[in-house]
């Protein structure tokens, strides 16, 4: 009983020491994986928007150039703030997890 108490204090100094890496390396993944959520859903944005418009033909002034005309340019954007908050949490948790795993079964 005494070895099996001394085993598992071992373990847990060995991953007191490794906390503080893994904190550094998850916390750099996660704004990593949430930043480029934001950015590809910035870019992709007009597009989406095109699809959108295609799907529901029955929409009146559903084209692209109809909202440049009567919004402007900056309307092809319309919504993207709301995107963009609800993308970064999911996709920097995802790429975190992601990330570590590979470093924990040591794939890749």
């Amino acid at each position: 009983m005494k070895y099996l108490f001394i085993i598992k204090f071992s373990y847990y100094l060995m991953i007191c020491n490794y906390i503080p890496y893994i904190m550094e390396d998850t916390f750099k993944h996660l704004l990593i994986g949430g930043s480029a959520a934001c950015i590809a859903r910035t870019c992709c944005a007009p597009l989406e928007l095109f699809r959108l418009q295609r799907q529901n033909p029955y929409i009146p002034n559903t084209t692209l150039t109809s909202v440049i005309q009567k919004e402007g340019v900056r309307h092809l954007w319309k919504g993207n703030l709301t995107n963009c908050i609800r993308a970064f949490p999911q996709f920097a948790i995802t790429w975190a997890v992601f990330q570590n795993s590979k470093k924990y079964y040591n794939i890749l």
